[in-house]
C-alpha cells in the first residue's frame, strides 16, 4: 500500500515542525510538497535580491535546479550562492519516493568574508545602514551546526514519515514522536549553548582585532582558532587540530624564535602583548600579521586564559615600506643635490640639505632654526635682499640673483641662488631657495680674463705673423708682427679682405685657400712665396684652423704664418747630405744597416745583404740577434745592453749565420746616433767581411796547437791548457791529476813494420784515449810515442780508474797496418797535483811514476 505523507501527516503537524524549529534554532524553515515548489516557495532575506521578486545577476536559478538534482543522493543538500547565502535543503522520502523537502535559510555558514559581503552589497537593493541591520539579521551557523540541524531535521522527519506509515500504531508514535521531542528539545538547548559560547567567542575576537581570533584554557589546555584564522594560516577551517605545532609551522624561520620569546614572556609575567611577524601561509607567499594576546588571571593572579586575534596588515608594510623608500630615494636626492637648497619661513632656516652644510661649513643642527642672516656677510646686506627677495616672492616670481654670502669660517661664498614662494598669497607658509657655488665659476671667469690678456700678449710678442678673419674674409684681428708687415697698425687692418691689403691677384689666391679652410672645416698648411723689395724670396708656411662656436656655428679662421726661408735653405742643404749619404750608404765595401732601439733593423745596404745572403725585405724582418751565431748570442745582447743604456758602441768580431746555414765571419761594429729631428735613438752597424781571413787565422792557429799526424794538441798547446787548469785548481781548491803514456817497444813496431805503420799506431792511440776521456779533459802528444793528459776536478783514484780503462782498451785493440795486425801494450804513470805544485814539477813526477811503470816490466800503470 503507497503511504502519501500528506495523507498521514496533517500540515498542521508539519507547520508546528517547522515553527518549533524556527523557533528552537531562530532560522527560518519551510516545508514544500514538491521540488517543483521550491524554488518559488524558498524564504528570502531582505538583501537578497529575489525578497524583491527580481532575477538574481549571479545566475542563482541555474544554481539552485544543479542543487536539487542532487537532492535525491544526499540526506542534505547546503545551496549557496557567491555572496555567501546559504539554504540547507533536506529531502523527505517515504518508502524511497521523494515526497517533499523541507528548507532552512537563507544563513551564513561560518562568519562571511569581505569579499562575499561585498558581492552581497553589489547585488543588494538596499544600500547604507539599511544594507548593515538586514545583513545583522541573518543567522550565522558554522559548518559543524549545519550538519547537527539537518540530522536533527532528518530524524525528526523520518519519524513523522514513519508515524503515518504505521498509521494502527499511532499512539505508539506519537509516544514515540513525543519521546523525539523531547530529545530533540534537549539537543537544541545543548546546539543553543554551544552557539551562544561561539557567538560569544566571535564578539571577543571582534572586540580585540575583528579579523582572525583564538582562545586557550591553560588548565584545560583547550585551544580554539576561528575559522577566519585557519584561512590566514593557509589552512582550511577544521584542515588540522588546533595546536601551537601548527601555528608555528607557518612562522617565517626568521621570526620563529622572537615569536617565541615574546610568548614565554608575556607567559612569564602575566601581561598582555602585541607584535609584528612573517607567517607563509603558502610556498612563495608571504603575510605581514599584527597580533594581540589579552591574558587573563585568577585570583592568585597566574594565568589561567588567554585570547588573541591576527590580523592581515601585509598591505600596510608594503605601504610602509614603499613611503619609507620614497622618503628615503628623497633625502638622497635632496641631500646629493650638486646645490644647497634650504626650506625657509620667517627668514628662519626650517630644513637645509647636506650640500647647503658643506657651502657653508656649518652643521645641520647650526642651520636648522637659525635666522637665515646667520650666512650673510652684514645685516645690511641681509636686510637689502629681503627688500628685494620678497615682493617677487608675493607675485609668484622666482626670485634670481648672484650674491656673496659668508661661511662659517668667514670666507666668501659666490651663490647664484634662486627662491621661489610656497603659497604666494600667504608669505608665511614659507619658501624654498636653491644655492649653486659659483666661486669656482667667478674664479674661473676672472683666471680666463687674466688668461686672455696674456694670450693677447703673447700673440703680439710672437714673430710669426697671427691673424682671424670672419666667415666673409674680414679680418677681425691681427697681432703685431703682422701689421708691422704691411707697414700699417692691427687698428687699420680690421674689417679689410685680403683683396683690399694685397690687391686682387695675391688677395683672391689667399681667399682661395681661406674659403677650402672654411668648406672643409679642416686645418691646412700652406707655403707661399713672397718677393721682397730687394729681390731676395722669402717663404712663409701659413697654417689655418677652421673656428667653430657653441652649437657648431662657423665663426672664421685663424692663421698662423711662420717664416721658414731659413728652413728651405736648410732642407735644401740636408736633402743633398741624403743623397750623398744615400750613394755612400748603397755602394759601399762594407755592410751597413741602421738599427733601432727596439733592435730592429730600419735600413740595410746592399752588401750587408749580400754577405747574409737575404735580400732588403728578408733581413730587415729579421732581428740582428736572429743573425749571431747562437753560441755568441748571449755577448751581442749585452753589448747591444750597454749600448742602449749608457751609449757604448762596440767592435767586435762575430760569427753570422748566413742564410744557406752556414756560419761566416765578420767584424761588427755599431755606434749610437743622435737624430736632430727625433728623440728616438739608433744606432749604425758596421760589417766588415772578414770570413776568408778568420779562416786562415783559425788555420794557423790550429797547425800552431795541434799535432799534424795525430790531430790531438801539441805539446805547446797542452802546456797552455795545462797552466790554465792548474790556475783554477789554486783558485777553487778542486782536485787535478796528470797522467803520462808511453807506448812500449814502438821502436820495435817501427824497426819491424816501418815508419807508416808506426804513424797508424799513433793514430789510434790517439782515438782510444780521446773516446776514454772527459770534453774538458786536455789530452795531448808530448812528443815521439809520449802522450800527457790533464784530467781537471778528479782525483788520483778516479785518474788511476781512466788510466787502466785506457790501458786495459789499447790492449785488447787490435791495429790494422799493410800487410799485419799489430797488438801494442802502454805504460801510465799518475799524480795529483799537490799544494805548492808548479806545472813542471807535477809533470816530473807523472814522468818518474811511468818510467818506474816501464822497470816494473811495462803494461801498467803506477800512480803514488
Amino acid at each position: 500500500m503507497k503511504i502519501l505523507l500528506h495523507e498521514s501527516i496533517s500540515s498542521e503537524i508539519v507547520e508546528a515542525l517547522t515553527d518549533s524549529f524556527r523557533e528552537a534554532f531562530g532560522v527560518p524553515c519551510s516545508f514544500h510538497s514538491s521540488i517543483k515548489d521550491v524554488a518559488d516557495g524558498l524564504h528570502r532575506t531582505p538583501v537578497c535580491n529575489r525578497a524583491f521578486g527580481d532575477s538574481c545577476p549571479r545566475s542563482c536559478s541555474e544554481r539552485l535546479e544543479s542543487t536539487l538534482q542532487k537532492l535525491a543522493e544526499a540526506p542534505y543538500t547546503l545551496h549557496t550562492c557567491p555572496s555567501g547565502l546559504t539554504d540547507i535543503l533536506i529531502p523527505v522520502s517515504v518508502e524511497g519516493e521523494l515526497q517533499g523537502v523541507f528548507s532552512i535559510g537563507q544563513v551564513f555558514v561560518g562568519v562571511p568574508t569581505r569579499q562575499q559581503l561585498a558581492t552581497l552589497h553589489e547585488d543588494s537593493p538596499l544600500d547604507g545602514a539599511d544594507f548593515e541591520r538586514a545583513v545583522s539579521t541573518i543567522p550565522i551557523i558554522s559548518r559543524e551546526r549545519v550538519q547537527a540541524l539537518a540530522t536533527s531535521f532528518k530524524t525528526s522527519v523520518d519519524l513523522l514519515a514513519r508515524l503515518g506509515r504505521e498509521n494502527t500504531l499511532r499512539r505508539k508514535a506519537e509516544e514515540d514522536l513525543r519521546k523525539a521531542g523531547e530529545e530533540l528539545e534537549q539537543r537544541v538547548k545543548k546546539r543553543t549553548k554551544e552557539l551562544s559560547q561561539s557567538e560569544a567567542r566571535l564578539v571577543e575576537a571582534q572586540r580585540i582585532a575583528s579579523v582572525g581570533s583564538f582562545e586557550r584554557d591553560l588548565s584545560t589546555n583547550e585551544l580554539w582558532w576561528s575559522d577566519e584564522f585557519y584561512r590566514l594560516l593557509g589552512y582550511e577551517p577544521g584542515e588540522v587540530e588546533p595546536g601551537p605545532e601548527h601555528f608555528e609551522a607557518k612562522i617565517h624561520p626568521d621570526d620563529l624564535a622572537e615569536y617565541r620569546n615574546k610568548r614565554d614572556e608575556a607567559l612569564a609575567s602575566g601581561e598582555s602583548h602585541d607584535y609584528e611577524m612573517r607567517i607563509v601561509p603558502s610556498q612563495g607567499r608571504v603575510l605581514h600579521i599584527y597580533g594581540q594576546i589579552k591574558l587573563r588571571r585568577n585570583e592568585e593572579g597566574h594565568p589561567v586564559y588567554y585570547s588573541g586575534t591576527i590580523r592581515d596588515v601585509t598591505s600596510r608594510k608594503e605601504m610602509e615600506n614603499r613611503l619609507r623608500e620614497t622618503n628615503r630615494l628623497q633625502s638622497l636626492i635632496l641631500n646629493n643635490s650638486m646645490v644647497g637648497i634650504a626650506f625657509v619661513r620667517d627668514r628662519r632656516f626650517e630644513w637645509v640639505n647636506d650640500q647647503l652644510c658643506t657651502m657653508t661649513g656649518y652643521s645641520s643642527e647650526e642651520l636648522n632654526g637659525a635666522e637665515t642672516s646667520i650666512v650673510y656677510q652684514t645685516m645690511e646686506d641681509f636686510e637689502e635682499l629681503g627688500r628685494q627677495a620678497y615682493p617677487a616672492l608675493s607675485r609668484g616670481e622666482a626670485f634670481d640673483a648672484v650674491f656673496a654670502f659668508r661661511t662659517k669660517s668667514g670666507s666668501s661664498l659666490w651663490c647664484r641662488f634662486v627662491g621661489s614662494a610656497i603659497d604666494p598669497d600667504d608669505l608665511s607658509q614659507g619658501s624654498v631657495w636653491f644655492f649653486e657655488d659659483i666661486s669656482e665659476k667667478r674664479r674661473l671667469e676672472h683666471e680666463a680674463t687674466r688668461q686672455r690678456a696674456m694670450l693677447h700678449t703673447v700673440i703680439n710678442a710672437l714673430p710669426d705673423r697671427v691673424f682671424f678673419k670672419d666667415a666673409k674674409g674680414r679680418f677681425m684681428g691681427t697681432n703685431q708682427a703682422y701689421a708691422d708687415a704691411l707697414g700699417l697698425t692691427p687698428e687699420a687692418i680690421e674689417g679689410k679682405t685680403a683683396q683690399d691689403l694685397f690687391g686682387p691677384d695675391l688677395g683672391n689666391t689667399l681667399q682661395q685657400l681661406d674659403d677650402e679652410v672654411l668648406k672643409s672645416l679642416r686645418t691646412s698648411v700652406n707655403e707661399e712665396r713672397e718677393e721682397q723689395p730687394s729681390g731676395r724670396k722669402k717663404y712663409f708656411e701659413t697654417l689655418r684652423v677652421p673656428v667653430t662656436e657653441r652649437g657648431g656655428r662657423l665663426a672664421g679662421i685663424a692663421g698662423v704664418g711662420r717664416d721658414v726661408t731659413q728652413r728651405k735653405h736648410a732642407e735644401d742643404v740636408l736633402r743633398a747630405s741624403e743623397e750623398r749619404f744615400r750613394a755612400i750608404f748603397n755602394h759601399a765595401g762594407v755592410g751597413i744597416g741602421m738599427v733601432n732601439e727596439k733592435n730592429r733593423f730600419t735600413r740595410v745596404n746592399p752588401r750587408l745583404c749580400r754577405f747574409l745572403g737575404y735580400n732588403e725585405p728578408e733581413l730587415i724582418a729579421r732581428k740582428p740577434h736572429d743573425l749571431i751565431a747562437p753560441d755568441m748570442a748571449d755577448v751581442f745582447t749585452a753589448l747591444m745592453g750597454r749600448l742602449w743604456t749608457s751609449g757604448e758602441g762596440f767592435s767586435k768580431e762575430f760569427r753570422f749565420m748566413h742564410k744557406e746555414g752556414e756560419q761566416v765571419w765578420g767584424n761588427l761594429t755599431i755606434t749610437p746616433l743622435e737624430s736632430a729631428e727625433s728623440d728616438v735613438p739608433y744606432a749604425i752597424a758596421v760589417v766588415e767581411d772578414i770570413n776568408r781571413s778568420k779562416h786562415l787565422e783559425l788555420e794557423l792557429r790550429r797547425m800552431a796547437t795541434t799535432d799534424t799526424l795525430t790531430g790531438a794538441y801539441n805539446r805547446m798547446r797542452f802546456m797552455e791548457r795545462a797552466e790554465e787548469e792548474l790556475a783554477r785548481h789554486e783558485r777553487y781548491g778542486t782536485p787535478t791529476s796528470f797522467m803520462m803514456l808511453d807506448i812500449d817497444h814502438f821502436k820495435h813496431v817501427n824497426d819491424t813494420h816501418g815508419h807508416q805503420a808506426g804513424d797508424e799506431v799513433l793514430r789510434q792511440l790517439t782515438i782510444i784515449c780521446q773516446n776514454a776521456i772527459r770534453a774538458n779533459d786536455v789530452f795531448a802528444r808530448y812528443g815521439g810515442e809520449e802522450f800527457a793528459f790533464c784530467l781537471s776536478e778528479t782525483p788520483a783514484k778516479t785518474a788511476v780508474e781512466v788510466a787502466e780503462r785506457i790501458r786495459l782498451t789499447i790492449q785488447e785493440t787490435p791495429i790494422d797496418v799493410v800487410d799485419a795486425t799489430i797488438n801494442i801494450t802502454v805504460s801510465i804513470g799518475v799524480t795529483e797535483v799537490r799544494k805548492g805544485d808548479t806545472l813542471e814539477l807535477a809533470l816530473a813526477r807523472a814522468d818518474d811514476r811511468l818510467y818506474s811503470a816501464k822497470h816494473q816490466g811495462r803494461n801498467r800503470v803506477v800512480a803514488e
